[in-house]
Order: C-alpha cells, then sequence, then structure tokens
C-alpha cells in the first residue's frame, strides 16, 4: 500500500468512526450525523432560514439526499419549510421551537465528537493538519475545474464532429 492509499484509508476509517459514534448520541432524537449537520448549518449561518441550494452548497451532497432529511426533520418537528414569497416553486428553512430546543444538546454532541478524536494531537498539530486539508482542498479545487474545463471543451468539439460521448 502506498502513503496516499494509507491516507484515504486512514481519513475514511476516521470519517466512518466519528459518525458511528455520532449516530449513536444522536438516536435518542431521532436524526443521523448527516441531519445534524443540516441543523447545525441553519442554526450557525441562518437566522432567517435557508434555502435547500444553500444547503446542498454547503453540504456538498445531492438534491435528493438534502431532501430526504429535510422531510424527515420536518416530520420530527425539528424545522419548517415556508414556501418563498419570491419563487413559489422554492422554500426557506427554519427551525421550530422544537429544532432550537435540542441546539445546546446537538452542540454538546459536536463538542464530544471533536474532543474525542482531537484529544491525541495537540494544539500545534492541529493546526498543522488544518492547514495540510485547507490546501489540499484547494488544490482539489483548481484540478477539478481544470478538469472539467478540458472535458467541456472536448464534449464541444466532439459535438461539433458528431461523436457522441454517451453510449
Amino acid at each position: 500500500m502506498n502513503i496516499e492509499d494509507d491516507l484515504f484509508v486512514l481519513l475514511h476509517s476516521i470519517m466512518k468512526k466519528m459518525r458511528v459514534i455520532a449516530n449513536k448520541e444522536l438516536a435518542q432524537l431521532g436524526i443521523t450525523h448527516a441531519e445534524m449537520r443540516i441543523l447545525m448549518i441553519i442554526y450557525l449561518n441562518h437566522a432567517d432560514g435557508c434555502s435547500q441550494e444553500e444547503l446542498i452548497s454547503r453540504l456538498e451532497v445531492d438534491r435528493s439526499n438534502v431532501g430526504r432529511a429535510l422531510k424527515k426533520l420536518e416530520q420530527l418537528h425539528y424545522i419548517e419549510r415556508v414556501t418563498n414569497a419570491t419563487d413559489r416553486r422554492a422554500f426557506r428553512v427554519f427551525l421550530t421551537g422544537k429544532g432550537e430546543f435540542i441546539r445546546d444538546h446537538l452542540q454538546d454532541i459536536r463538542n464530544n465528537l471533536h474532543n474525542t478524536f482531537m484529544m491525541a494531537m495537540t494544539d500545534q498539530e492541529l493546526n498543522i493538519l488544518l492547514e495540510l486539508l485547507q490546501k489540499q482542498t484547494i488544490t482539489s479545487v483548481k484540478k477539478t475545474t481544470g478538469v472539467l474545463r478540458i472535458l467541456k471543451k472536448y464534449s464541444k468539439a466532439s459535438q461539433k464532429n458528431g461523436i457522441s460521448l454517451h453510449r
């Protein structure tokens, strides 16, 4: 196994363990780690509610996953969806009283997870790790954008020449 494989295996393992622990803690509230992430985005950034599009963008997941999570959170009365006055096809997501009530509990769960996974590292090591991961994220976005630009250009050229890229 090479260093890249080791890195990806370790990152995946850490995230999987974190989700398992979080889901055990969150089961008493009837939600999962993914649904907690939605609530935390609304808590931290959107006192005036947020759109499904904003959640999709922040979570980097597809529309159907966010839609299912919102439906469940609404059924549990943690959120409510209100039709957007300017675009009746869209809606804004707001916390309910029940959703606000569990805010501190969710923050405690988040803090406990953070402490559990970070307790073996010093603050300096954590800062270095964070810097390295942010650097990689920025590099990945730039490279992905470049690759997508090349694919788009190739796709246009192929269409122009009557070549289909799809089966």
